[in-house]
């Protein structure tokens, strides 16, 4: 497998995202750019705004980009950044066609299914609080809330959110190891404005990085720097269950499902300022794929020369795109070695081996 390394980023990723389709994948640094790419081959498409970082221009961010989601139909991103907006972007121009301000740094943005209403996190900042707002585009009153809750009287950042199955409640995933479910339609909220979720969990015991869903919908995966991956189950209203928990060699900074096997992918990597301070010299940069039933490592490559950041599969299960520290994107088409690997030991019924398959 000989990866293309894409290079429009200046600065460290913090997301990538393909659309629907997965013809395009979509990228975000602390170099306030947003970037879109073809998946095929790697060609830079465009950016969403000016892709010049060093001046200011109408629409830009002024900060850095800290998510991104892209609509269904891939008319139409959002993206959110440390300069305290969610932006919206025409895809096929890039321009900017909308922007939603908020009290602190917005920390992570998703859309619901169709499109028209997303969720953000922001930050606990000076006089702003840790909260969930959810957003209606149509909605012109009001910067469009139509729904908003505290999460925390109590420092907190980089919340992780996502709607659920049906959009019928959202999920949010916290710095204190948390994972709550929340029915955004009927928040109870008490005399401080702090939320009471349908169903919480205590699911790691440091910081969660990242939080994606299953091609269902029906199960979510969260990356902990406590160096494990866990598959949760999340199809019934009020419960969290833990299916798995896969042992990450260190921190992992994200994972995510393969849409097509029964595999998830973990990245992530000892930090930059710990390399030099410890024994070990393994950074462990590399990308992982774990067999979601047995745990056991399948397969993995390298890369990256820091930590991966963000990591997500195509939606045909062809690809793997990563984004590191060292601000490259490492676009892997996976080898037919990979994809027509079947876990026949596993179909049996029996124990399987290690098997390297990259």
């Amino acid at each position: 497998m000989r990866p293309y390394v894409l290079m429009g980023h200046s600065r460290p990723l913090t997301q990538v995202v393909y659309n629907r389709e997965g013809d395009l994948i979509f990228t975000t640094g602390k170099d306030n750019i947003a970037n879109i790419w073809y998946s095929s081959n790697g060609e830079r498409l465009g950016s969403l705004g000016n892709a010049d970082s060093t001046n200011k221009y109408p629409g830009q961010h002024r900060s850095a980009v800290w998510s991104i989601d892209v609509k269904w139909d891939t008319t139409e991103a959002a993206t959110a950044s440390a300069d305290q907006t969610v932006k919206l972007w025409d895809v096929s121009c890039g321009k900017n066609t909308r922007t939603f301000e908020f009290e602190s740094t917005t920390r992570c943005v998703n859309y619901s299914t169709d499109g028209n209403v997303f969720c953000v996190t922001q930050d606990r900042q000076m006089s702003a609080f840790n909260k969930v707002f959810v957003v209606d585009k149509r909605v012109s009153e009001n910067n469009g809330t139509i729904a908003s809750w505290k999460l925390s009287k109590e420092m907190q950042m980089g919340t992780r959110c996502i709607f659920g199955s049906m959009d019928q409640y959202i999920i949010t995933a916290e710095e204190s190891g948390k994972i709550r479910k929340w029915d955004w339609q009927n928040i109870y909220k008490d005399a401080d404005d702090v939320g009471e979720p349908v169903a919480e969990v205590q699911g790691h015991t440091k910081r969660i990085q990242d939080l994606k869903l299953n091609k269902d919908r029906t199960q979510a995966i969260t990356a902990s720097k406590d160096k494990t991956a866990k598959i949760w189950d999340i199809a019934s209203y009020d419960t969290i269950e833990e299916l798995k928990c896969i042992k990450h060699p260190t921190n992992c900074n994200t994972a995510a499902f393969n849409p097509t096997k029964p595999h998830v992918a973990c990245g992530g990597g000892q930090e930059a300022m710990d390399v030099t301070t410890t024994a070990a010299s393994q950074g462990y940069f590399e990308c992982f794929i774990y067999n979601m039933f047995t745990e056991d490592k399948v397969a993995m490559f390298k890369g990256h020369f820091g930590p991966i950041n963000h990591l997500a599969f195509s939606p045909d299960g062809t690809q793997i795109c990563t984004g590191g520290e060292e601000g490259y994107i490492r676009l892997n088409h996976l080898d037919p070695s990979y994809t027509n690997y079947r876990d026949i030991d596993l179909e049996l019924g029996t124990p399987g081996q290690l098997v390297s398959a990259l």
